[in-house]
């Protein structure tokens, strides 16, 4: 896991120790070893592509019918429900309960509770993918939690949250409250 932090600077979450090489600046090396329990207050940044499943009618073999499952941003999933000339009104107060709702499913299936959260900026980025081009929606979150899972909660910021990873996308950068 990656994230982009000052120009030119990188904060890196890996299971191995960086090798050096030409291209990059002897990396500073320090070890991820929280020591975390049950009820401890955190402060955390996050910056995300937050996704869902949506279903999807589509062709699965050969011209049979059926539900497929596909990944939508969830922030663009809520303003596309709205008619366009609706959307710029709303799209403040959609982010935030859009950023809310994942964030509380986040913190169920993954060992905490939120007791702050900030939606500090909400931004797609286009992707070039050959002859196409993608979108990622990324969001900026801040804000505080409550530990209710040690275990869990650090295997789950071992793993990263949501998806665009290769983005610099996923990273929780936390810190005691």
């Amino acid at each position: 896991l990656w994230r982009a932090h000052d120009r030119g600077q990188f904060l890196v979450l890996s299971e191995r120790s960086p090798v050096g090489n030409d291209l990059f600046l002897t990396p500073e090396v320090k070890k991820f070893e929280p020591q975390l329990a049950v009820g401890d207050r955190l402060q955390f940044v996050l910056r995300v592509n937050a996704t869902k499943d949506r279903a999807a009618i589509g062709r699965l073999n050969k011209g049979e019918q059926g539900r497929q499952h596909r990944r939508v941003d969830v922030v663009m999933d809520s303003l596309h429900a709205l008619p366009p000339e609706a959307r710029p009104a709303q799209r403040e107060e959609l982010t935030m309960q859009a950023a809310k709702s994942w964030m509380v499913n986040q913190a169920k299936l993954r060992g905490f509770a939120i007791d702050e959260l900030v939606v500090d900026a909400y931004q797609t980025i286009k992707i070039s993918r050959g002859k196409t081009r993608a979108t990622l929606g990324v969001l900026d979150l801040s804000g505080r939690i409550r530990v209710e899972t040690p275990h869990d909660l650090l295997a789950a910021i071992a793993r990263g949250f949501g998806r665009g990873k290769a983005w610099g996308c996923g990273l929780m950068l936390i810190r005691r409250a």
